[in-house]
């Protein structure tokens, strides 16, 4: 079940609240078990990538509150078991990579835009909700912000560019609308369209 804030869940017969989440680059799980009157925190300096192992101390946790510690794996089967996870999650991570990167929707990578061409893009970009969007020129790059949060840009086709939002990580679009005198008019980034407000 869920409670707000909290997923509610029994195993071995001990009941808890837990809950997590991540940010490239951070992952936190947590866990509370409120008969017994304990609690485990796992604050890791990483991502997904992590993920099993938070989930792993969090049943250890439950296994060991419930008196069942004969049942767990030694430290040395606990670290084997996750290095053949973690290694397994980054090969599955690299793949989806790659198999996204090679979809028809990106145009295979070709468009190679000049600096003068990007200046097109460059400006400010407004959604009444989800703030504001920037986009500028850096050498020879496009570089963006959504509201003070840095956005890695790629050149993938005319007018379409490959974006990961710093706190994301995921590959999104960042397409432009042109009006018809050429003029660009808005940007759509990962579906939602922000209007140009300026140059």
């Amino acid at each position: 079940g869920y409670a707000p804030g909290w997923n509610r869940g029994d195993a071995h017969g001990v009941a808890f609240l837990e809950h997590g989440g991540t940010y490239p680059g951070f992952r936190c799980q947590m866990m509370i078990a409120p008969e017994a009157g304990v609690g485990l925190a796992v604050v890791t300096n990483s991502d997904s990538m992590t993920g099993g192992l938070s989930q792993q101390l969090a049943q250890t946790f439950i296994t060991a509150l419930a008196g069942q510690g004969d049942q767990l794996p030694t430290p040395e089967q606990f670290a084997a078991r996750y290095a053949e996870r973690a290694a397994d999650y980054r090969s599955v991570r690299s793949r989806e990579a790659i198999e996204e990167r090679a979809k028809s929707r990106w145009g295979g990578w070709l468009w190679k835009p000049s600096p003068a061409d990007l200046l097109d893009f460059s400006g400010l970009y407004r959604h009444a909700a989800m703030g504001d969007l920037r986009l500028a020129v850096e050498g020879e790059r496009l570089v963006g912000k959504l509201n003070g949060t840095a956005i890695a840009l790629e050149a993938a086709k005319p007018d379409l560019f490959g974006a990961i939002l710093a706190t994301d990580g995921e590959l999104e679009e960042l397409a432009f609308e042109r009006a018809a005198s050429g003029h660009i008019e808005a940007a759509q980034f990962n579906g939602i369209r922000f209007e140009r407000n300026g140059d």
